[in-house]
């Protein structure tokens, strides 16, 4: 009799590790947050200036690109969305126009006055996170701002 008690003991314990077990299992639940970045691109030039091939979308396999045209004194911002932990640093906030790895063939160009059309280098203009005046808004929130001018329309064009 006292061997069945034994018995039973050890089966209810061992219930009851199992479901502590898989309750602990299942409750490993990641969460993901969104990042924002808002690129902001002011065009402080006398020059038209066309923009070709920003991503605005990094959290699809199949991301949407945005092109767009700058008039003299005009402002175009771009929202990019990607996700990941609660708390982040500007740098792993995306950039439209970064390389990528999926899209590494991808031609980011500028074309100015609708004449001039200039196939960016990696690391040089808008496809240079240095370029850029960062503000953080919030934890996962960011503001990205690129200011045209004479003298960066001169320099992209190789003057």
């Amino acid at each position: 009799m006292r061997r069945n008690n034994i018995l039973t003991n050890f089966l209810l314990l061992g219930s009851i590790f199992s479901a502590l077990l898989i309750s602990v299992g299942c409750n490993t639940e990641r969460t993901e947050w969104v990042h924002i970045g808002e690129w902001n691109y002011i065009n402080n030039s006398t020059h038209t200036v066309e923009i070709i091939g920003g991503i605005t979308d990094f959290t699809s396999s199949n991301p949407s690109y945005s092109d767009f045209t700058l008039q003299v004194n005009e402002t175009h911002s771009l929202e990019c969305r990607s996700n990941g932990e609660s708390k982040i640093e500007a740098e792993a906030i995306p950039c439209p126009y970064e390389d990528v790895v999926q899209l590494k063939n991808r031609v980011i160009q500028v074309i100015i006055d609708k004449k001039d059309i200039v196939a960016l280098d990696p690391k040089t203009s808008i496809r240079n996170r240095d370029n850029y005046v960062v503000l953080k808004l919030s934890p996962r929130h960011y503001r990205f701002t690129y200011t045209f001018t004479d003298e960066i329309i001169a320099e992209i064009k190789g003057l």
